[in-house]
């Protein structure tokens, strides 16, 4: 939320040059995305790492009880994993042409 809300701000800013900034157009709307995400990655690893025990993985292993999850998850995400290729490839045909 904090990340969508700082490239919305720094974006009006970046963009039409409000306040000390200089107006940068369609340069600083990806200027305050870059900022804006970098912002959030260090937020979530020091949240991450900053614990006692710091970060635990783990890993899916045979015989951990993957396949009693993936089974249902597959069964209702693949329509739209079709959906999205299908979109995909449409799109990619489009511009080929």
């Amino acid at each position: 939320m904090g990340a969508v809300g700082l490239n919305t701000v720094l974006g009006l800013f970046l963009v039409f040059g409000w306040g000390p900034f200089p107006k940068l157009g369609v340069i600083g709307a990806g200027l305050a995305t870059l900022v804006a995400q970098a912002s959030r990655f260090l937020a979530l690893s020091v949240s991450l790492y900053r614990k006692e025990k710091g970060l635990k993985w783990h890993w899916l292993l045979p015989g951990t009880g993957v396949s009693k999850v993936f089974g249902p998850l597959l069964e209702i995400t693949y329509p739209i994993a079709i959906s999205e290729l299908l979109s995909v490839s449409l799109k990619n045909r489009h511009r080929t042409r």
